[in-house]
C-alpha cells in the first residue's frame, strides 16, 4: 500500500482514476447475491446435520433466505 501512489503514476494513471472505476451498485448487488447464496447453502446444511433431512434443511433453507434478504433489504438497502 505504501507504494500504491508510484506504481500508479509509473503505470500512467492519473490520480482520480482508480476512483471511477469502484461503482457501489456492483457490489451492492455482489453483496446481495453473496448473502442469498449464503442463506439457502447454510439452511440446506444446517437442516441435513440437525435433523438429518433434506425437507427440513428447506425449511430451514427458506427462513435463513426470508432472514437474510430482510436484513440486508434493511441495513444496505
Amino acid at each position: 500500500m505504501a507504494n500504491a501512489a508510484d506504481q500508479m503514476a509509473a503505470s500512467g494513471m492519473q490520480e482520480g482514476d482508480f476512483m471511477q472505476e469502484f461503482d457501489p451498485n456492483v457490489f451492492s448487488r455482489l453483496f446481495f447475491h453473496a448473502a442469498v447464496i449464503q442463506g439457502v447453502c447454510s439452511g440446506f446444511i444446517s437442516g441435513v446435520i440437525g435433523e438429518w433431512s433434506l425437507l427440513s434443511g428447506l425449511k430451514h433453507s427458506t427462513i435463513m433466505l426470508a432472514v437474510g434478504y430482510l436484513l440486508f433489504t434493511l441495513a444496505v438497502l
